[in-house]
């Protein structure tokens, strides 16, 4: 089986080398597995593209966009490329680490097609909380995905989500290219009939993310346009 990880990066040349070296050495123990990893350069403005062409590894591709388009352009774009059996995206901070994979790969001859992480199911783990008000919207927004969307799951925006062959091709048609594209594809996905396992996962806030208090009204606006555009 071969497994595609896309990771999207903006800015993340402190932390990308650090998360790319943990999913080589995670394949590297896991020889019954093929791998191929796939970083998106987002538009970055510091060092990320070099410091990604550092790594020397075979399994390792870099993708650029000239210019920032949102994490979910980003990891579409990683999909179109990607060649795996199952296609795998994770957040470039490990926020999720690669070896909660260990978690999903049972699942994946279960007739599953698209396997979640979720950091609100009873056995999921936070090492590190995002602050109050993060997840306050986290949970409002968690109550407008079910009222609008009629999407029942605990956690759509945990950044570790596996999506098989079929499943990924659902990446073509979304147009949500910012946070509230795990919504859309999801949405998509329950549209279509595809089979969804949301799974437990361990998980730790980073400090220093990128993500902003104006990403919550724009992601409330992205959920306005999925349901319009699905009339």
């Amino acid at each position: 089986m071969k497994i595609s990880v896309i990771i999207p990066a903006y800015n993340e040349e402190v932390r990308i080398i650090k998360t790319i070296e943990r999913v080589i050495n995670y394949f590297n123990n896991h020889p019954d597995l093929l791998a191929e990893i796939i970083v998106v350069d987002d538009g970055s403005n510091d060092q990320t593209k070099n410091a990604v062409l550092s790594v020397a590894s075979p399994k390792l591709i870099i993708l650029s966009h000239d210019k920032n388009q949102g994490k979910g352009r980003a990891i579409k774009t990683g999909m179109n490329r990607a060649s795996g059996d199952w296609s795998l995206f994770m957040d470039a901070d490990s926020s999720a680490d690669i070896s909660e994979l260990d978690k999903f790969l049972p699942w994946v001859k279960n007739g599953f097609d698209i396997i979640i992480g979720s950091r609100a199911l009873g056995d999921s783990k936070i090492a590190v909380h995002q602050n109050y008000i993060r997840e306050f919207f986290g949970k409002l927004g968690n109550l407008l995905i079910r009222y609008l969307l009629n999407l029942h799951f605990f956690d759509t925006q945990c950044g570790f989500k596996l999506f098989n062959r079929r499943a990924a091709e659902l990446f073509k048609e979304i147009k949500i290219d910012g946070w509230g594209f795990d919504v859309e594809i999801l949405f998509l996905a329950r549209k279509r009939g595809y089979k969804i396992k949301e799974l437990p996962v361990a998980w730790s806030h980073n400090l220093s993310s990128s993500f902003n208090l104006l990403a919550y009204p724009r992601t409330f606006l992205d959920l306005i346009k999925i349901r319009f555009n699905n009339f």
